[in-house]
């Protein structure tokens, strides 16, 4: 996922994706629409898959096609359906790692679905979503590199510390004291 040229304020998303024809999946780059997904552990479960092809046949093999708008070049954002599943962000980067082959993200894009992708969504990529000179100073310190583990862990990183436009936030360790 790449930062756009410019950033497009007000860009419309669609949230709470679940089904999307396919032939409606080029449309989002098009029309330059993000799609954002809210793709928690328990809606990815083989139970679950199996509970809704019974209600809604093929199509649920289909869901949460977010691996196929990537690869049709859409703006992705991945974010959580609190208070329906966690609000933990590693937990869902893990989670939308760990699926199986042809559905998973890399742990770089799933990265950037939840920092730069969002940003960009809002049209305020010149100034959040990455660490860049001249943009606001939002950082969270974590124990581990994601990308350094292995993909089953990732939910399993702890945050150290949080900062907002370079103020710590949370700071239980005094790191910034």
């Amino acid at each position: 996922i790449e930062a756009s040229a410019e950033p497009v304020a007000g860009r419309h998303r669609l949230t709470h994706l679940y089904l999307v024809n396919p032939t409606d999946q080029g449309r989002f780059t098009q029309l330059a629409v993000a799609a954002d997904f809210q793709m928690a552990p328990s809606s990815l479960t083989d139970e679950y898959e199996a509970y809704l092809a019974y209600l809604l046949g093929a199509r649920a093999y289909d869901r949460l096609p977010a691996r196929a708008l990537i690869d049709a070049g859409a703006l992705i954002t991945l974010s959580s359906d609190w208070d329906a599943e966690s609000l933990s962000p590693l937990e869902r980067i893990e989670t939308v790692v760990t699926l199986p082959p042809g559905r998973s993200i890399s742990v770089t894009d799933a990265i950037a679905m939840m920092t730069l992708a969002p940003a960009q969504a809002l049209g305020q990529d010149d100034m959040t979503g990455s660490v860049t000179i001249g943009k606001r100073a939002d950082l969270v310190i974590l124990d581990r590199n994601p990308l350094d583990v292995a993909p089953d862990q990732i939910g399993d990183i702890a945050v150290i510390a949080t900062l907002l436009d370079g103020e710590p936030v949370f700071d239980p360790n005094g790191l910034f004291e």
